[in-house]
């Protein structure tokens, strides 16, 4: 009798423990043909989100590592700049030291070939960012937007680690340059107004200038960097023009001969060549930060054809000027005196303002790296 009860308590329990969870399903489980549904209204909406290439949004943007960002560069929303800002910004970042020591590059090739090498170079030049153009247009400018999105997306994590590298170095090694340049000019014309009384520190017034590019460097959209890149546009050209009118004065006064072509030091003359193109590296930033970004490759067309024309005329008229004594800059041909003191001084104040436009992808890799997002914030 007492196992008859015991066995019939059992089954009590186990029905109202059926029932109950029978009921529980019933209300917070769907059914099978609602799973059915929910899973087809789904797909549907997954095929309506394709792009035009037939993959989906969702699979491009996050690859086989969906908790990773494909650009480290749309974390955060920027202000967006204007055609003519842009224009400002892309014309500075090719225009920098470079063009300083385009004279000696035509003194190593010649005048005749230094300006076919010219042309050689602005064209592989222009070649090779217009194939990055018309990749990020293609890809889509909210998917491939720097150059670390272009190496992920092609060789996937060690690409976008070997193309930060190169970047991060060549980008700092054309911003440490300047920063000599302006420490250099900056030393010589003190010593030179001071009669020699306060000469030989450059790193004083490196140290002082940091003081202002840091601030600079920090700023995280080119629309911000429009204006400084303006002046150093205005600054730069007016010191081009005044070393122009210098060596029309020198031509004036003595014509030297020049050599058409040089065989033996070409190489030198397509290193400083290529240097002069310096602003290749931050051209998909500049894209990136405008509001209309379809009209980019024809803005970086005219830019390149007229700043190859600017080289070409600079570099050509003043070896015409000083022939085999130019020296490796231009500006160390020009005579001491107040006048060369104020364009040293103006040029300087262009470079102090291209800086921050060179060092945007450097910071932009620094700020994405996990080091950096590891660090304590205040």
């Amino acid at each position: 009798k007492n196992s008859i009860k015991s066995n019939t308590q059992k089954k009590k329990v186990q029905t109202s423990m059926a029932t109950k969870a029978h009921k529980f399903q019933d209300e917070d489980t769907p059914d099978i043909k609602s799973i059915e549904l929910n899973a087809s209204q789904a797909s549907d909406t997954g095929q309506q989100e394709q792009n035009p290439n037939g993959v989906s949004q969702s699979f491009e943007t996050e690859g086989r590592h969906p908790h990773r960002k494909l650009s480290h560069g749309h974390r955060k929303k920027r202000k967006k700049a204007s055609t003519t800002r842009t224009y400002f910004t892309l014309f500075k970042s090719f225009v920098g030291i470079g063009i300083l020591a385009l004279p000696n590059a035509f003194k190593q090739a010649g005048i005749i070939g230094g300006t076919i090498g010219m042309l050689v170079v602005a064209a592989a030049s222009l070649y090779c960012m217009e194939l990055l153009v018309r990749l990020t247009d293609k890809i889509g400018h909210d998917k491939v937007s720097t150059y670390s999105d272009v190496g992920r997306l092609i060789y996937r994590r060690y690409g976008k680690w070997t193309v930060d590298f190169c970047i991060l170095f060549s980008q700092m090694g054309f911003s440490t340059s300047y920063l000599i340049y302006i420490g250099q000019q900056t030393d010589q014309v003190i010593c030179t107004e001071t009669d020699g009384r306060y000469c030989g520190h450059p790193e004083v017034y490196i140290f002082v200038t940091l003081f202002v590019l840091i601030p600079l460097s920090l700023l995280r959209s080119m629309k911000h960097l429009a204006i400084p890149a303006l002046i150093a546009n205005v600054a730069i050209l007016l010191g081009i023009s005044a070393i122009i009118i210098f060596d029309f004065i020198e031509i004036q006064t003595e014509a030297p001969e020049v050599i058409n072509f040089k065989f033996a030091t070409l190489p030198l003359f397509f290193g400083i060549a290529v240097f002069t193109f310096e602003g290749i590296g931050v051209i998909l930033n500049i894209k990136d930060s405008m509001e209309k970004p379809e009209k980019f490759q024809g803005m970086l067309r005219k830019t390149i054809v007229v700043l190859s024309c600017l080289f070409i005329f600079f570099a050509g008229f003043s070896y015409r000027a000083w022939g085999e004594d130019t020296k490796d800059m231009i500006t160390l041909n020009l005579p001491p005196g107040e006048v060369v003191s104020f364009i040293q001084l103006f040029y300087c104040v262009g470079l102090t303002f291209t800086y921050p436009v060179m060092m945007f992808p450097a910071v932009d890799i620094i700020e994405s790296s996990r080091g950096f997002k590891n660090l304590p914030s205040w």
